[in-house]
């Protein structure tokens, strides 16, 4: 009997001892255990991750899967970027929709740039979400260089391309996460609006294109008076639109003496119309002119 009582609390020891788990097992435990990550998953693996930076190196040694909480944390950065990247575009699509049509151009792609330059070398989890934002922030830097190209038509065309490619990363959004899709707004614009964009920007690349192979004709053909000159354009688009035209006289040293504008509405697809510029001194323009127009008004 007292061999048998000696036994007992050995064996309680025994039982107490093997139950005793280091903090490394503990957290190696609750490591494997992790549900789905997603991007609310933050702050639990965080803590994970700051209870085993608090351990000593033997505890370390017991984490036999610190690798997956490495990957778990890098999975749900990514995922949060996906997420924080679709809230700052949301709010900044919703700022410009609410600027006036007369708002400075450069003020708005400024400020689209300010709230998304920060998502170019981001990493995503969703690898279209990634490719919509390199298309959207594509498009703002297509508009940023069209606002310095010298001919306004080219400014008009390269501003339309990157409205374009705007157009079309929204609408791929729309389509993966269901972006903005509660937004009637947005919806009637950005995502019904997109094809209309598309064949505005094909008729401007047209009428363009039909203009610039007319360009040594014109220059050729410019006849003057003693306060104009003027010239015929043809339109062989199959596009009905109006032409704002602008005209600067210069010196023989470059200088320019004289500006003068002509407007031309209506100009019938398959037509020719005359473009004049009235001047109080055709003289001064010994060192030649420039002339420069934009469309407006285009049924497509």
């Amino acid at each position: 009997m007292r061999k048998q009582a000696l036994l007992i609390p050995l064996l309680a020891s025994c039982i107490l001892l093997s139950g005793c788990a280091s903090q490394g097992t503990k957290l190696d435990q609750q490591i494997t255990s992790i549900g789905k990550i997603t991007a609310d998953s933050w702050d639990e693996l965080q803590s994970l991750n700051n209870q085993y930076k608090e351990l000593d190196a033997n505890g370390k040694q017991d984490v036999k899967h610190y690798k997956d909480l490495e990957s778990a944390l890098a999975e749900c950065s990514k995922l949060r970027t996906d997420q924080q990247f679709s809230k700052d575009l949301k709010k900044s699509i919703r700022w410009r929709q609410k600027q006036q049509d007369g708002t400075d151009h450069a003020v708005l792609v400024d400020a689209e740039l300010a709230k998304l330059e920060k998502y170019r070398s981001a990493d995503f989890s969703n690898d279209k979400v990634k490719n919509s934002c390199t298309k959207y922030l594509e498009g703002l830097d297509t508009q940023k260089a069209a606002l310095g190209e010298v001919f306004k038509s080219a400014e008009q065309i390269e501003w339309q391309k990157g409205l374009v490619l705007r157009y079309e990363a929204l609408n791929e959004l729309y389509e993966e996460i269901g972006f903005l899709a509660t937004d009637e707004d947005f919806v009637s614009n950005y995502i019904a609006g997109l094809d209309k964009q598309k064949k505005l920007l094909t008729a401007l690349e047209a009428i363009e294109a039909d203009i610039d192979s007319q360009t040594d004709r014109i220059a050729n053909e410019v006849t003057w008076t003693d306060y104009s000159a003027s010239f015929e354009v043809d339109n062989n688009t199959d596009y009905q639109f109006d032409s704002a035209w602008e005209c600067s006289l210069k010196n023989e040293s470059g200088t320019v003496t004289e500006n003068s504008s002509c407007q031309v509405d209506n100009v019938k697809p398959h037509s020719r119309y005359a473009v004049t510029f009235y001047f109080s001194n055709p003289d001064s323009g010994y060192g030649g002119f420039e002339w420069n127009n934009y469309y407006t008004d285009i049924v497509y």
